[in-house]
């Protein structure tokens, strides 16, 4: 116990000295031009009362040092842009359990590609990453901790713009998980592969825009335990959309189908719906100022709880973020509700019956809450500092609730 305090003590102590030394540097540098390699360094410790998102929860500390390389080319006058980045992550723990290590690496590496020519944006964005579930990040809830697998991600599109009538946008994405250990594997290792079209006829001018999409998608995953859980899924929506220099609003509503691997649960066929609005008080900036955003959806979505096949899925969420002194210090308010609904339908044969139990499986309701503070204070262009908190709280029938409190402070510099 007092050779973990006193290594905390020492993170501590390493993020304050830094910190003291580049608050001593002349916040009013001049930004000079950034070349096409960029070096940065992350490092942050962060506090946790539940370190597994588990019913009665322990406490852990964790030191992150994240430095990252980004690579940066561009060609045709600037229509075209590719950037590559690599951020490996080294985590220290203070108490670990069992099955984890106080020390652990993580890599991410990136490629991102866009070219204009002719009217025509192509992209094309690569991530792979080798760490911990990214659903902690993603959407505010969290699944399964320190269950380290190999994650890809390919997504490519292309926006054509045809004057002043309209817009048409295709996209697609191909997506891998894959988990190290086979406990794990067995249940959670997935592929999904989607792709969809969206058009845009443009209405009095270049503000609004109504428009008709469809999109297809396959969500697979592994079937070592005999239960097929994927599933197809096809979307036909129908939208309006209003942009001025502050302003957006969007609104999509349409029909949702899923036809499932497993003959037993058949097919289904639900309401697809999304909203947004967003505030930007001054979108030139960097610091855009005061800047608010609402949006709500429902619709069908993959599982988060072994073995349901998919979700219905109702998810609200706000974000406030305040320039509280100019060009230095912003704060962010963000909150999200998502209501799961498990649905004995979505249970493939085999998994109505909990092997631990042997009684039918329950299902229900899953609501996440997850509610956020964070603090920026950009002391030069090179430099800044984050606090934040994080509440979350998740009731569920369907698997174990839990409470989760964290708490964060990093550094971020770029040399």
């Amino acid at each position: 116990m007092i050779r973990k305090t006193a290594v905390v003590a020492i993170c501590c102590v390493v993020v304050s000295a830094i910190s003291a030394r580049l608050l001593a540097q002349d916040s009013g540098d001049s930004k000079e031009s950034k070349g096409p390699v960029r070096i940065s360094v992350r490092t942050y410790g962060e506090y946790t009362d539940n370190r597994d998102s588990t019913e009665d929860g322990d406490s852990t500390f964790d030191f992150y040092i994240q430095p990252r390389l980004d690579v940066e080319s561009s060609w045709a006058g600037k229509d075209g842009r590719m950037v590559f980045y690599y951020m490996p992550s080294y985590r220290w723990r203070s108490d670990p359990n069992s099955l984890q290590n106080e020390n652990e690496w993580f890599h991410d590496v990136g490629v991102d590609v866009n070219h204009n020519a002719g009217g025509v944006g192509l992209r094309l964005n690569e991530l792979f990453n080798y760490t911990d579930d990214p659903a902690v990040q993603e959407g505010g809830r969290t699944l399964r901790s320190d269950a380290s697998f190999i994650y890809n991600r390919v997504a490519a599109g292309a926006l054509m713009d045809f004057g002043r009538v309209a817009l048409a946008d295709l996209y697609g994405q191909h997506r891998i998980k894959r988990y190290d250990k086979k406990e794990v594997a067995d249940e959670s290792d997935e592929d999904s592969l989607m792709g969809g079209v969206y058009l845009r006829a443009k209405l009095g001018g270049k503000n609004s825009a109504m428009g008709i999409g469809g999109e297809v998608g396959e969500q697979n995953y592994s079937s070592a335990k005999g239960l097929e859980r994927g599933f197809t899924t096809a979307k036909f929506v129908a939208g309006l959309e209003n942009a001025h220099a502050n302003l957006r609003t969007s609104v999509r509503a349409g029909i949702q189908t899923v036809e499932y691997d497993d003959a037993a649960l058949g097919s289904d066929e639900l309401p697809s719906a999304s909203a947004s609005i967003e505030y930007i008080q001054t979108p030139e900036r960097e610091m855009p100022g005061n800047r608010f955003a609402l949006s709500a959806s429902y619709g069908l979505r993959e599982s988060d709880v072994y073995p349901f096949a998919a979700q219905k899925t109702t998810a609200v969420s706000a974000l406030w973020d305040m320039e509280v002194v100019p060009s230095s210090v912003m704060l962010t308010l963000s909150a999200s509700y998502r209501l799961g609904e498990y649905e004995r339908d979505a249970l493939p044969a085999g998994g109505s019956v909990d092997p631990n139990t042997g009684s039918l499986r329950a299902v229900g309701d899953e609501t996440t809450v997850v509610g956020s503070l964070e603090v920026v204070y950009k002391v030069n262009s090179n430099t800044s500092l984050r606090g934040a908190q994080v509440y979350e709280d998740v009731d569920s029938d369907v698997r174990p609730s839990f409470t989760k409190n964290t708490t964060r402070l990093a550094l971020w510099y770029e040399f």
